[in-house]
């Protein structure tokens, strides 16, 4: 018995360090974080519209992700597309339902454009440890303003 309690013990010391997961989080204006999960290959937040009307996501797949440097944010290159690649462009807005979920994923590579003798490349690193900042604009489906979101997170 004890053997079999030691073996499960250390199953689930190996399954937290691969896979660190928080549920409910915060509030950050008509979203709420419900889940961020960060593995050893990406990370992944779940924002939840806790409105009872749709909001609008824009340019999804454009995402900013900023790193802290000492005391300033630096903007992280994240490439929507191979660089070189011919490539459809990506929706300017993304809807998301009344209670509905929003997926943010992020491999965590930093993606920067090389020319390799006339053709380019995707050269990509792994990103630093440390704060990073994942920001979106939102608006509620018909207006003109946009919203600013603003979602901590680390590496």
């Amino acid at each position: 018995m004890r053997g079999v309690l030691s073996v499960l013990f250390i199953g689930l010391l190996f399954s937290c360090a691969k896979n660190v997961s928080t549920n409910s989080i915060y509030d950050v204006g008509p979203w709420k974080v419900i889940e961020m999960t960060k593995g050893s290959k990406a990370i992944t937040i779940k924002l939840k519209n806790t409105l009872d009307s749709p909001l609008n996501i824009h340019n999804p797949m454009d995402k900013k992700v900023k790193f802290k440097s000492e005391n300033e944010w630096e903007s992280v290159s994240i490439r929507y597309c191979e660089c070189g690649a011919s490539c459809p462009p990506p929706p300017e807005v993304i809807l998301v339902e009344p209670q509905g979920i929003f997926t943010f994923s992020w491999d965590m590579q930093v993606e920067e454009c090389k020319d390799e003798n006339g053709r380019m490349s995707t050269a990509k690193s792994k990103a630093a440890e440390g704060q990073y900042l994942l920001t979106y604009y939102y608006s509620p489906v018909g207006t003109r303003g946009r919203e600013l979101m603003e979602i901590p997170f680390e590496l």
